[in-house]
């Protein structure tokens, strides 16, 4: 049964689409849909943005762009889940909110203290300290090359996109918690999946991306389609003026959209949405 759209504005055309990557456009393998990439091919040929949003790092992201598109590769990137947006015809940050020094010596020092595995980011590398199956099963999903540093507080002295605890869901939600209590704004915390706990400096989130690259791009919100499947997304689908959840989203980022979409990731949901919200008739009566 499909879910009535609950629009928080009604807009006849939309002029960009914004789609997070993983379990949403691609599957839990990696894989795109044939119908989900054809679809995304013709609103480039239309001259549509195609925005990819990701908690990925920019250089992972620009890997599964042009693998997945060849040429036509999106040319706007929110990587960091809204930490960085990159302008990748031009080769260059739009901006970029990296978690402070600070912040991240306290997150280093937290991790230390509970035995948490940890991560951070440049744009090109992942960052370690010591070898270990989380490391080398985060560079094979990624494609990611990493360094291995003594300390990764020091290594991150001017900062870092975002820190990466990874773990059992169950315990990750605890330390969740006490992050978040002792954030102080400093930093935030949210989930870009179950075992992945992400920590962003606090006016982070790929809504806030979003919003910039629209008003750079003089793209009304109204006319903005967000897709996701994570509570990561949560801003980014309030953000726009058209929110949707895929079929295999979290229960709570169903609950915040503008309509749900019934087909999972696998089965072709972006197609279903550039159907639904970016129907060809509609652009040739422009």
């Amino acid at each position: 049964m499909t879910r009535p759209l609950r629009y928080r504005t009604v807009c006849a055309v939309y002029r960009l689409l914004a789609t997070d990557i993983d379990d949403t456009l691609t599957d839990h393998d990696g894989t795109i849909h044939p119908d989900s990439r054809a679809a995304l091919i013709r609103l480039h040929d239309e001259g549509i943005e195609v925005v990819l949003s990701s908690g990925r790092a920019t250089a992972s992201m620009k890997r599964v762009a042009t693998s997945l598109f060849g040429e036509i590769a999106p040319r706007y990137l929110i990587a960091f889940n809204g930490a960085h947006l990159f302008d990748a015809v031009e080769d260059r940050l739009l901006f970029s909110q990296d978690l402070s020094p600070a912040a991240v010596r306290a997150v280093v020092d937290y991790a230390h203290e509970t035995q948490l595995y940890i991560q951070g980011f440049d744009d090109t590398y992942f960052i370690v300290e010591s070898e270990s199956e989380f490391s080398h099963r985060y560079g094979r999903g990624t494609a990611m090359p990493h360094r291995v540093v003594d300390d990764l507080a020091t290594d991150r002295a001017a900062g870092s996109p975002k820190l990466l605890l990874i773990g059992d869901h169950e315990e990750l939600l605890v330390h969740h918690d006490i992050l978040a209590e002792r954030a102080q704004n400093r930093w935030r915390v949210t989930f870009s999946k179950p075992h992945l706990l992400e920590v962003m400096a606090p006016e982070v989130s790929k809504g806030a991306a979003l919003a910039f690259l629209a008003g750079e791009l003089g793209i009304p919100l109204a006319q903005v389609v967000a897709a996701g499947d994570g509570l990561n997304d949560s801003e980014m689908i309030e953000t726009a003026g058209m929110g949707v959840a895929v079929g295999n989203a979290h229960p709570r980022l169903k609950a915040a959209a503008d309509w749900v979409c019934t087909r999972s990731a696998g089965e072709g949901a972006v197609a279903a949405i550039v159907d639904r919200f970016f129907p060809i008739n509609a652009r040739s009566q422009e």
